[in-house]
Formats: structure tokens, sequence, C-alpha cells
């Protein structure tokens, strides 16, 4: 789930969404639609958010912000239900 914007986390979440002139919505779901093959349906409940999301498509991490991303957000070691961001 997205952290809370007191964290530590997301305060380097916020710093590598800076670097690319992004959200930090945008970097997650960037991150989340790297790999070929693989799709995330973002909620969006209003126009500005589905722009929003539409902007992560164009966003390519660089290899050092997608290894922060792991560390920051580990995959599960066990089948977890998905989390709604």
């Amino acid at each position: 789930s997205m952290p809370s914007e007191s964290s530590a986390a997301y305060e380097e979440l916020a710093a590598i969404a800076s670097r690319y002139e992004a959200t930090p919505r945008q970097i997650i779901l960037a991150f989340l639609t790297r790999l070929e093959d693989t799709f995330a349906i973002p909620k969006a409940s209003r126009s500005n958010h589905v722009k929003e999301n539409a902007g992560a498509g164009s966003i390519k991490l660089e290899q050092t912000d997608i290894e922060a991303m792991d560390r920051l957000f580990p995959a599960p070691d066990r089948d977890t239900p998905l989390a709604v961001l």
C-alpha cells in the first residue's frame, strides 16, 4: 500500500518522483508496469486521476531507482491479497 506521507519510505519515493518530474503514484505505476507482459489496473475515480495514471506510461525508471523501489516495496514471500493504492 501507499506509505504514509510522513514516513521515510514516502520521502524516498517522493525524491525518486522529483527526478522524473512525476508524482509518487506515477512512479509506483511505472515500477509495476516496467516489465513486458505486465499490467496494472489503477483506480481512477476522477478525470485528473486518469491523466495522472496515463502519465506513468512514459516513465522509464533507471536501474538504481528500480533497486530502490525493490527495497522500499519488497515482493511478498507468500501469496497475499493485492493492495489498492
